[in-house]
């Protein structure tokens, strides 16, 4: 209700708009970006080179765009804040796990510890995939191929082969531990996507 706490493309996806020098009027571009790419977009454009402990890397805002394979980290670490689960809400007795529970607002909370995951962004030529991971007891995975199911209704995590699913946990945990200039946009070799 009051932001984007959740790892589908509803709440991920946000459109950019950015002016500058050198950058072509009405341009447009296709390219994956994420959030950390803005502040070594920034610096490239006024001239500097970003330092290599940061992460995220420059936009392509000028000359070459064709490169569009990236995969792309997602994540987020949910909350739970003692004192912000009114005791008017029916789950109080689960108060150390949730967050922003008010009456006001049907006692809808905003968050919870279990809304904690990591999900990477396959985006290639033939992919659009995303695969996700929450830190919950059950380490509950979501998977969805973007290019038939762009609402993500379809939770393919179980039809993918095993070998496919494997290599995006692995990516997924090299890009967690990843930090700035160790190639992290490099996942391991791409499998090829079979249900």
């Amino acid at each position: 209700m009051y932001d984007k706490r959740q790892p589908y493309e509803s709440d991920i996806k946000v459109p950019l708009i950015i002016k500058g020098p050198g950058i072509e009027e009405n341009t447009t571009s296709d390219l994956p970006v994420i959030n950390i790419d803005l502040a070594p977009t920034i610096i490239s454009l006024a001239g500097l080179k970003p330092s290599r402990l940061m992460d995220g890397r420059p936009i392509e805002l000028i000359g070459n765009k064709t490169k569009t394979e990236r995969t792309m980290l997602v994540e987020y670490y949910g909350e739970a804040k003692d004192g912000t689960v009114d005791p008017e809400c029916p789950w109080s007795y689960d108060k150390d796990n949730l967050a922003q529970c008010y009456p006001e607002y049907a006692c809808k909370c905003q968050d919870a510890r279990n809304n904690t995951f990591g999900c990477l962004r396959h985006i290639a030529k033939r992919i659009n995939m995303k695969y996700c991971l929450f830190a919950d007891n059950q380490s509950f995975t979501e998977m969805y191929d973007l290019f038939t199911d762009p609402y993500e209704l379809t939770n393919i995590a179980q039809r993918v082969l095993p070998s496919v699913r494997h290599w995006y946990k692995l990516t997924l945990a090299r890009m967690l531990a990843c930090r700035g200039s160790e190639n992290c946009d490099n996942p391991l070799e791409t499998p090829s996507i079979v249900f």
